[in-house]
């Protein structure tokens, strides 16, 4: 029986009139809904509605017991008894229908409906399904009871049927994660742009049925040229781009057609920083300059320009008051002051890559919140390179000194305001000593940065007095190398070379500054490379536990100290060398192994004495303190500052006194003396870095497989 309010169910009454040529029904008055009949207790079942054939045949009688139903308004108070007939149809609802009464619920029209349906032609079963459909639809009983010709009576309920368990908060808010930053490296805009949107789209989604809309009215399109742009960061080709054009609805998506997009295409490669030439030495940008005005303009545009200050000895910021004054013409460069509004400029080169090595010359701006990203790089040269030393330098790098020259006097605009250039070299040790002419790291003065002596030793005991040395990182060195130092060893050796003297320079006279000088930089304004760092630090103190093990116990506890310490580097911590940086480990793997270096600790304890396993806690609890400051691209505060500079300058002793046979390389003297200078000066380390340097080798050993010509390029 059909339990529900018959009002609102005019226009089905007037239908079932029509269909049966019976009277049209007054509009439904407003009246009680008819009362259920009496439960049969003789065993009905409940099912689901959806197993209702609204088109069965069966039409069985049974008597029900009499229904009071209210007189008109003439006789309030009072009820009338009245045997009411029970009209039931198999698989369709039973109704009754007071026999003298008039027409007043089109229930009792689509009762007489179902009295009539085995009569009824093809057409008129139709209509009479499709208004039965509507009745329940539009009254949605809470139950729905059926009598069959069997004698059994079922009740059906409604029951909700999901598509599935409901995702969670936490794994909604994963989804969401996820789908924000695909849209954010797609976009290269930050994450937080589409954080919201895409959260609210999903909790949409997970509290509705069917299909998510998500409203695309009034979010217009990117321009041509930045798709463009966009399509070529994302190595996306013409026929990918055509496909993702027709999925997402052909003229009427926010997708260029391939045909503008190609025309886009070639207007930005014909933009003045944009355009290459090529020769017999490799691939190069035409004129720098433009390029990097055109990368600057593009950050003040998108509100994505960071000013960077230097800072004083206290470590406070100094303010831009000074306006630049572009150099005239004919008159030698000289630096800027501090106080000067500039641009960080990084320039490094690397050699690298699958097949034919090949040299990159990569600048990047550290005016940005993320500087090392690849895309937001330049790359100003790339040629094949076999040997990276000096003379193999200055013609790779020789015929860019000139444009660089010309980019610091010059200066670059900005926002309407020409801004100064500051240029800082950033690399590795190899490159930085052949830019400077200097001999290297088994030098007697190995140090880039400062004069120190590598080895103490009687014979120089002058020269550690006047210099330091590298192996007493508790004493600072004395001072940095300088400018002049560098421009009067360029005079010297572009007359004649040390070794074409009648009596050569020691050592100590050229202090390890062997051939001429590619350009006259500055040692403060040199970067000290924190990717580099973070490896050579997290694999010596790797080294430092394997060597006190072997001392401990021979050649065989060595063995099954790495054994154990492998384990825990590839089951617990979950980390395996990469097949670049020689088999090392890579920047991430480093900070997920130094952020859980007790499991490593914990995998050496067996094999050392209880003094090495101390020493070894304390250089790894210092050394994951270290690692967080090196690696970061925003301004230090000047707390952390000093935080990082007492623990990278008292890190080293200790370890020499556990492990004796440690020796102070180059690379870490620059990480206990030079890294804090840098970072008090400029407040970062991680933004003048050299990851974008090496994020172009992958790169070119991805797209290596994808471009199969007989050339390097």
């Amino acid at each position: 029986m059909v339990v529900g309010t018959p009002s609102g169910l005019h226009a089905l009454s007037e239908a079932a009139a029509t269909a049966l040529h019976l009277p049209v029904p007054p509009p439904a008055l407003c009246c009680p809904p008819l009362l259920p009949a009496a439960e049969d207790l003789a065993g009905g079942s409940q099912q689901d509605a959806s197993e209702i054939a609204c088109g069965a045949s069966d039409k069985s009688a049974t008597d029900t017991p009499p229904l009071k139903e209210p007189r008109g308004p003439e006789e309030p108070g009072h009820a009338l008894t009245t045997p009411r007939a029970s009209v039931a149809v198999p698989g369709s609802v039973s109704l009754d229908i007071p026999p003298d009464l008039s027409w007043q619920s089109s229930e009792r029209y689509l009762a007489a409906l179902l009295d009539k349906y085995d009569s009824l032609a093809g057409p008129e079963l139709a209509t009479s399904d499709t208004l039965l459909n509507r009745h329940l639809a539009s009254t949605r009983p809470p139950d729905i009871s059926v009598a069959f010709k069997n004698g059994v009576n079922r009740t059906y309920v409604w029951v909700r049927n999901g598509r599935g368990k409901a995702v969670g908060d936490r794994h909604l808010r994963r989804r969401a994660a996820a789908l924000t930053g695909l849209q954010a490296r797609i976009t290269g805009n930050r994450a937080s742009t589409y954080a919201s949107a895409h959260a609210r789209i999903l909790r949409q989604a997970q509290a509705s049925r069917g299909l998510s809309v998500v409203p695309v009215c009034g979010a217009g399109s990117l321009p041509p040229r930045l798709q463009a742009l966009l399509a070529a960061r994302c190595n996306i080709s013409g026929a990918q781009w055509s496909q993702l054009r027709e999925a997402f609805g052909g003229r009427l998506s926010c997708f260029a057609s391939r045909e503008t997009l190609r025309g886009a295409a070639a207007a930005v490669a014909n933009e003045p920083g944009r355009q290459v030439r090529t020769d017999e030495r490799g691939a190069h940008l035409v004129d720098f300059h433009s390029a990097l005005e055109s990368v600057a303009e593009g950050l003040w545009s998108s509100n994505q320009w960071v000013d960077r200050f230097v800072r004083n000895g206290t470590g406070a910021k100094i303010a831009h008051t000074t306006a630049f004054v572009p150099t005239a013409l004919g008159e030698p460069y000289t630096l800027h002051a501090d106080s000067t509004p500039d641009l960080h400029l990084c320039v490094g080169l690397d050699k690298g890559g699958c097949g034919t090595p090949a040299a990159k010359l990569v600048a990047t701006v550290a005016n940005q919140a993320c500087p090392q990203r690849r895309p937001k790089s330049i790359l100003m040269s790339t040629m094949p390179c076999i040997a990276d030393d000096n003379a193999a330098l200055h013609e790779m790098i020789g015929p860019w000194v000139v444009d660089l020259e010309r980019t610091l006097k010059r200066g670059v605009v900005v926002g309407s305001t020409r801004r100064a250039v500051r240029l800082i070299w950033t690399g590795d040790l190899s490159f930085l000593s052949a830019l400077v002419g200097h001999a290297g790291a088994t030098a007697r003065f190995p140090c880039v940065f400062c004069p120190a002596v590598l080895r103490p030793g009687p014979l120089h005991a002058e020269l550690i007095a006047k210099y330091g040395t590298l192996q007493r990182p508790g004493a600072p060195p004395n001072g940095l190398r300088t400018r002049q130092q560098f421009l009067d060893a360029m005079m010297a050796y572009r007359t004649c070379d040390n070794d074409s003297l009648t009596l050569p320079l020691s050592p100590w006279q050229h202090l390890s500054i062997i051939n001429c000088p590619l350009l006259a930089v500055d040692p403060a304004e040199v970067s000290v490379i924190p990717l580099h760092t973070t490896l050579g630090g997290t694999l010596t103190l790797i080294d430092l536990g394997l060597e006190a093990a072997y001392e401990a116990g021979g050649a065989d506890a060595s063995l099954e100290a790495a054994e154990a310490l492998g384990r825990a580097l590839l089951e617990d911590i979950r980390v395996s060398p990469a097949p670049y940086h020689r088999g090392a480990l890579e920047g991430r793997e480093c900070h997920r192994l130094t952020a859980k270096y007790p499991l490593v600790r914990a995998a050496l304890a067996p094999y050392l004495s209880t003094g090495n396993l101390a020493a070894l806690r304390t250089g790894w609890t210092d050394w994951a303190a270290i690692v967080g400051t090196l690696n970061t691209a925003a301004d230090i505060p000047l707390t952390e500052i000093d935080s990082f500079t007492r623990l990278a300058r008292g890190l080293v002793p200790p370890l020499q006194v556990a492990f004796p046979w440690l020796s102070v390389t180059p690379k870490l003297h620059a990480l206990v003396h030079h890294a804090p200078a840098f970072l008090r000066r400029f407040g970062s380390l991680g933004a003048y870095g050299e990851q974008a340097l090496e994020a172009w080798h992958g790169f070119f050993n991805y797209s290596q497989a994808r471009c199969t010509a007989d050339s390097f390029l």
